[in-house]
């Protein structure tokens, strides 16, 4: 298993004008910059949209809220180039 590092997808992040460092909750993005930021989470994972979601995209799934907890308190500043 790889160790922990910051993630290729940080300058995408910030080209959204995010910091990666202190991601908002999911829903307090608009919608534009919420599938900015989900792309990332796809090409990152190396999965299609399916995968978490169902044709209802709000619609919570067992995937989705297994990770929420996860992608709601961000990594520690330590895990981010951001600086």
């Amino acid at each position: 298993m790889k160790p922990i590092a910051p993630s290729a997808m940080e300058g995408k992040h910030r080209e959204v004008g995010l910091d990666p460092a202190a991601l908002p909750p999911l829903d307090k993005l608009d919608a534009k910059t919420l599938r900015d930021v989900m792309n990332t989470f796809t090409k990152a994972l190396g999965v299609q949209c399916s995968h978490c979601h169902e044709k209802d995209f709000r619609a919570p799934t067992a995937k989705k809220n297994s990770i929420r907890p996860k992608t709601e308190n961000s990594l520690p500043a330590k895990f981010s180039s951001a600086k």
